[in-house]
């Protein structure tokens, strides 16, 4: 995940490739744009707020990626369905993940 600010931009690695000494929040918290593939790391910057750039036409932030003013309310209530399709909730694949 790339995340930019007037001050700089930096590059945030993954957890499990390199331990930051702050949180995703606290950095997102500095930025004002983030820019990214196909993450969970993407996703929480859009709900954060930030204005994000997805990289990737089928990641679930494609929707309001390199927008100015998205409709981020709609997208956030529309999140689910990006990763379980009306199938799979309706055989109860969704509700087996869960239990799990």
């Amino acid at each position: 995940l790339w995340v930019c600010s007037p001050k700089g931009a930096l590059m945030r690695r993954h957890p499990t490739e390199q331990r930051s000494p702050e949180t995703l929040s606290d950095c997102l918290d500095r930025h004002d744009i983030a820019v990214g593939g196909k993450s969970t790391a993407l996703v929480d910057a859009a709900i954060h707020g930030l204005k994000v750039i997805s990289l990737e036409d089928n990641s679930a932030v494609h929707p309001l990626s390199d927008q100015l003013n998205p409709d981020r309310k709609s997208w956030i209530q529309a999140l689910a369905w990006h990763n379980w399709t009306y199938e799979e909730i309706w055989d109860g694949i969704l509700w087996d993940h869960f239990l799990k």
